[in-house]
């Protein structure tokens, strides 16, 4: 017969075996996890590989069979190909897709960007408080691009309440990991006294570090500073680094630098080079320079088709020296005598003096417009006043 305690013993050793059993299975199960995790993790450097190769078409596939299983990371780049249409016809609407499943799985570089998305409503409908709520995830996980972004959402009050200590606080630990933009937002707080006491030297020291971490405002900021105190090749060094990453005001300034020879040789070639990326940018004071030297023929291809392009686009901003330069073409290239007296007269009117005897000349001739020596001798006299 069995007792009280003996079936309590049993009942014991039969609970402990069913621990055991649970205990056994999880285990299993963390294992076969782990094993699967180590699998991705070598089937997702191949596909890096082959998407560094630009085999976009193999690569898409793999991370699309990993995406569909489940993995943050491959879901991440899946969202970065439809996004960006690499191998795949560009769709905002998958992109996002995917970049959610990431973000839900804690990838923090899919958090960061999925609140870049909302804060920007790019593919997906704006919304200020959501964007901040991934940042913070992403921030809580270490991503040191989403701690300058949350930064500048407590230093702008965008999404909530502003609080400059929390922003110059985050702003300070994505500086620590060598964030450039980070930086170049202490510089301008330290620089205006924005929450924190004004101070030149600390200013200086982040737009120094931000320059260097590859961000382009900081580097057009101190090579512009450096080009107004004539310090011109210490300038082209900074400013290129600017032109390169797509500036134009920096590609301006360089183009500047070579086309003057401002402390280093001369060079025309380089000079139109970054003038016509400057000027393709629509960066104004470039495009009388770019029509000179298609005038010229110096550094480029002359063209005076393309040099009237680019001094009528200057003209057109007002440009009294290539308003008369675009006369000088119509008249001794184009033969057209009406559209020279124009620009000649838009000229003159704003004492260009080359202009307005050139619009003498016409009058006298009577190229492009009747015949006047009356108005011809107005503005030889308005040449010479």
């Amino acid at each position: 017969m069995l007792n009280r305690s003996n079936i309590m013993n049993k009942k014991s050793f039969g609970l402990v075996i069913a621990i055991l059993l649970v205990a056994t299975s999880f285990g299993g199960y963390n294992f076969y996890q782990q094993q699967q995790k180590e699998q991705w993790e070598l089937q997702i450097f191949t596909l890096d590989k082959q998407f560094e190769d630009q085999e976009y078409s193999e690569a898409l596939k793999g991370y699309q069979l990993l995406a569909e299983k489940g993995y943050a990371k491959a879901q991440f780049k899946l969202y970065e190909m439809y996004f960006k249409g690499l191998g795949v016809r560009q769709d905002f609407k998958q992109a996002v897709f995917w970049l959610k499943k990431s973000a839900e799985q804690g990838e923090d570089n899919a958090q960061y960007m999925l609140g870049i998305h909302y804060k920007g409503g790019i593919g997906i409908e704006k919304e200020i408080k959501t964007a901040r709520k991934w940042f913070e995830k992403a921030t809580r996980a270490g991503n040191s691009f989403a701690m300058n972004a949350l930064g500048e959402m407590y230093r702008d009050g965008i999404g909530g309440q502003a609080d400059k200590q929390k922003a110059l606080n985050l702003f300070e630990q994505a500086a620590k990991k060598d964030v450039g933009d980070a930086h170049f937002n202490l510089a301008k707080m330290y620089e205006v006294g924005d929450g924190v006491e004004k101070d030149k030297d600390k200013s200086n020291q982040h737009y120094l570090a931000s320059a260097s971490n590859g961000n382009i405002e900081a580097q057009l900021y101190l090579g512009e500073t450096l080009y107004n105190q004539g310090k011109y090749k210490a300038a082209l060094e900074i400013l290129e680094q600017a032109a390169e990453g797509g500036n134009a005001k920096a590609q301006y300034l360089v183009a500047d630098i070579y086309y003057n020879g401002r402390n280093v040789e001369k060079n025309f070639y380089n000079a139109a080079k970054w003038y016509k990326r400057a000027a393709e940018k629509g960066y104004e004071d470039a495009y009388f320079y770019l029509g000179y030297l298609y005038q010229s023929g110096n550094g480029i291809e002359q063209s005076i088709f393309d040099a009237r392009k680019w001094y009528k686009k200057a003209a057109e901003k007002g440009n009294e020296v290539a308003q008369n330069n675009l006369g000088v073409l119509y008249e001794e290239k184009f033969k057209n005598g009406e559209r020279a007296a124009y620009w000649y007269r838009k000229a003159a009117e704003q004492g260009n003096l080359k202009a307005m005897n050139s619009l003498g000349d016409l009058y006298n001739k009577g190229f492009g417009v009747v015949k006047n020596y009356q108005e011809a001798m107005k503005w030889y006299k308005k040449a010479v006043e």
